[in-house]
């Protein structure tokens, strides 16, 4: 049995200025068997900044017993941020695994309303959830796993 051929993932974070306007595309492209990828992206959107995230698992034929796997998310700060987050994947064999999974969102009302009911500033609350809204995407380009 082959082993599977690893490689470092596609891994990407953003945090926008005010009025920037972003378009990010990551894509991976499985030739072989026994392949494995991830792509990862995370980004933060304020004010007015616009961000599109598009990621792209590609597994051809032939390339049996590949693993792809996906994952876009993005936090909007304000609301008069927008971003959108389109994951595809192109399948051309059958013995494969393959997911994605995509999010866009603002921070979690009810999170901010407790960290507040603990003392602390809606600036200082709303950071605590971004940096862990963030926090997979900095492990992971620490070269932690999990």
């Amino acid at each position: 049995m082959l082993e599977p051929v690893v490689g470092q993932p596609l891994t990407w974070h953003n945090v926008t200025l005010p009025d920037d306007w972003v378009g990010i595309r990551g894509q991976i492209k499985h030739l072989g068997q026994h392949t494995f990828s991830r792509i990862n992206m995370r980004g933060v959107l304020y004010e007015n900044s616009r961000v599109n995230f598009t990621s792209i698992g590609q597994i051809d034929h032939g390339a049996n017993d590949a693993d792809a796997d996906q994952e876009s998310r993005l936090m909007t700060v304000e609301p008069h941020a927008k971003g959108s987050v389109n994951p595809v994947l192109v399948i051309d064999e059958n013995d494969v695994r393959a997911g994605h999974a995509a999010s866009v969102g603002q921070y979690d009302e009810d999170a901010l309303y407790y960290l507040q009911s603990r003392g602390l500033a809606m600036e200082t609350a709303k950071q605590i959830l971004i940096d862990n809204f963030m926090e997979p995407i900095w492990r992971l380009r620490n070269g932690e796993v999990g």
